[in-house]
């Protein structure tokens, strides 16, 4: 199979072809969660998959306790050289309210796929989650459990997606294995570098899930702990102002089914890699995981969920999109900042080109990433603690490919210009701090932005 030419933002031709391909069916969406229908389908799922995996996923399963009948959610963990960073991501992962879940720890566990490559040594992880175990009673947490694997050569230009994919589908393969599998089973996709989980969002997904069928996954507001982020301008910026712009690039008035120039994938929930969750069933139906994507693997699950539950109009001849079987909620997790502390620092944007990206994952750059103290990594980058003269071109910047990527994303130039102004409204801009004119955006003033942002670093100091 051919690597796909981009990182997930593609079209609906594309997908309905890559459908075709790989023999997946539209599917309507149900009125009800049906466990038998559940199981049909991953069971033909894995059936899919080399014999090689599938016995690679028994020996792996037989290294750690089966799943119990009564598990609902599975919190799916890669981890690469993280056991600086694994304590606090499994500490997020089961602060839970168990007063509103009381039998979360029944009902779920934790799979933590500990990777690395052919030519690396892994690092003591195992060590790390072993002691983290081992400091509380059977019972008291959801049970945590580590799996180890080397990755091949040939493994290597995906490793994250890769990752992802075999700890999703060997997940399936051990739910698959239980004597009693009576309800549904729903994922939370992970990431090591998690530092906090809102305390009732497993109660919240199962619940949700359980209640409404019309529903294939939920996202939540993924945050890059902002104390952090208000210590450098720069990142407090660029962060913030991606952030506004895509959760209002989800607004109902702009979904595929309403809107006339709605963006394949941005004018919808847009899945993520963390703080996500879907459910086994349509993770079987939209076959998994694709296998030869460098990244952004999270929003490729997302573009073909929303291809797999819509249907073709006879009459129209039109392809009608069920994207609210994506949904949001409010509830909040955070993860590290510290690759988008790198990216600054080495100035790549790991977004863009390919080169980019290899310096995003490079050995150096993770080395920074994993090793560096957060405040040493700002440091590095102090510069941009605030906006000066002599950094200002660099701030103008980020609002700049703000600017164009609302344009972009929305064609017609009355929205975009509603959700970029929104955006800098919440920034903290006034209007008489930037100007737009034949299409091109200028900044007058910093002054309300920083004068905002100060307020909040004190706040929080405080």
């Amino acid at each position: 199979m051919d690597e796909m030419n981009t990182f997930g933002e593609l079209d609906l031709e594309f997908y309905l072809k890559r459908f075709e391909e790989d023999d997946i069916n539209l599917v309507a969406l149900s009125n009800e969660r049906n466990v038998e229908e559940e199981k049909k389908n991953i069971e033909k799922y894995l059936s899919r998959l080399d014999s090689k995996k599938i016995e690679e996923y028994k020996k792996m399963n037989d290294t750690i306790p089966p799943m119990k009948g009564s598990c609902r959610i599975v919190a799916l963990i890669p981890s690469r050289f993280e056991s600086k960073r694994i304590v606090t991501c499994l500490d997020a992962l089961t602060n839970q309210d168990t007063t509103k879940y009381k039998n979360l720890n029944e009902e779920m566990e934790i799979i933590i796929l500990d990777n690395y490559h052919y030519d690396e040594s892994p690092d003591d992880t195992r060590e790390v989650v072993k002691q983290y175990c081992e400091k509380f009673k059977e019972g008291e947490k959801p049970p945590i459990h580590y799996i180890r694997k080397q990755f091949e050569k040939e493994d290597k230009r995906y490793g994250l997606c890769r990752s992802r994919k075999t700890l999703t589908d060997f997940m399936l393969y051990r739910a698959m294995q239980r004597k009693v599998y009576d309800k549904p089973l729903y994922i939370a996709s992970g990431d090591a570098d998690l530092t906090f989980v809102d305390e009732n969002i497993f109660k919240y997904v199962v619940t949700t899930l359980d209640s409404h069928p019309e529903i294939d996954a939920i996202r939540g507001i993924q945050d890059r702990e902002t104390k952090i982020l208000a210590q450098n301008a720069y990142l407090y910026l660029e962060r913030r102002s991606w952030n506004f712009a895509e959760i209002m690039y989800s607004h109902l008035r702009y979904r595929p089914e309403f809107y006339k120039y709605s963006n394949f994938t941005w004018n919808r929930v847009v899945t993520g890699g963390w703080h996500t969750y879907f459910t086994a069933n349509v993770y079987a139906l939209i076959n998994g995981y694709t296998d030869n994507i460098r990244f952004l693997e999270d929003i490729d699950i997302g573009n073909r969920i929303s291809v797999l539950r819509g249907n073709f109009n006879a009459s129209s001849k039109q392809f009608e999109y069920k994207t609210l079987s994506i949904a949001p909620t409010s509830l909040r997790a955070d993860s590290s900042p510290s690759r988008f502390v790198m990216a600054l620092a080495n100035k790549a944007d790991p977004y863009s080109q390919a080169e980019d990206y290899d310096s995003f994952f490079s050995t150096e750059s993770e080395k920074f990433v994993r090793e560096y103290h957060m405040s040493k990594s700002l440091d590095v980058i102090n510069k941009y603690r605030d906006i000066t003269n002599e950094n200002q071109s660099d701030f103008n910047e980020v609002l700049k490919r703000v600017f164009y990527n609302c344009q972009e994303v929305m064609v017609e130039r009355e929205e975009a210009l509603r959700i970029f102004n929104r955006v800098m409204w919440i920034l903290g801009f006034g209007s008489a701090d930037y100007n737009i004119s034949n299409n091109e955006l200028t900044i007058k003033s910093y002054d309300n932005f920083m004068k905002y942002l100060n307020i909040y670093r004190k706040n929080i100091e405080g």
